[in-house]
């Protein structure tokens, strides 16, 4: 069982507002016999698969989570919905659940649905490995608390809206 830097029984692990940037301070686990992790695995456990613009590097100081730009998809809306033009003259709705998954064919923004709670809770999943062999591996969950801020969805959903207007006018 290794000891984790920080404690992941701590939750949240971090808090941070929405449309903030960050570097966390690095995640570390030592066995044992004090003996730092040799490598890290990243995985997202929920609420969704992925964080777009969210970056994970690891050296010899530990695992380091960092959102260097303002995105929308700390806290993301809860859908969105949009139109595309067929090639017959018909409509295709598709859904997505952020603005950079928004295809690029897409020509309208048919529904936003933001989030409103207060705070969305993201859980990580860390796995240390150890050098005593491969088959030494320890993992904790760690939760990141977002607080709202919906300005990052309100702008994303202005310039896509906006990129779309123009489109069709050129």
């Amino acid at each position: 069982m290794a000891t984790w830097t920080p404690d992941p029984a701590i939750i949240p692990w971090l808090e941070v507002v929405a449309n903030a940037t960050f570097t966390a301070a690095p995640i570390v686990a030592v066995d044992e016999e004090g003996m730092p992790a040799s490598h890290y695995d990243f995985e997202i456990v929920g609420p969704r698969p992925k964080i777009i613009g969210l970056q994970v590097s690891q050296d010899e100081a530990g695992l380091v989570i960092a959102v260097p730009q303002v995105i929308t998809g700390l806290y993301p809306p809860v859908e969105i919905e949009y139109q595309t033009p067929l090639a017959d003259g018909g409509r295709q709705t598709g859904f997505c659940w952020d603005f950079p998954e928004i295809p690029v064919e897409a020509d309208e923004i048919i529904c936003f649905t933001p989030r409103k709670e207060p705070s969305l809770d993201w859980a990580f999943r860390v796995t240390a490995y150890f050098a005593q062999g491969s088959h030494m591996a320890d993992s904790a969950e760690f939760i990141l608390r977002v607080r709202a801020d919906w300005t990052p969805g309100r702008d994303a959903l202005k310039e896509a809206v906006d990129a779309r207007r123009h489109q069709v006018r050129q």
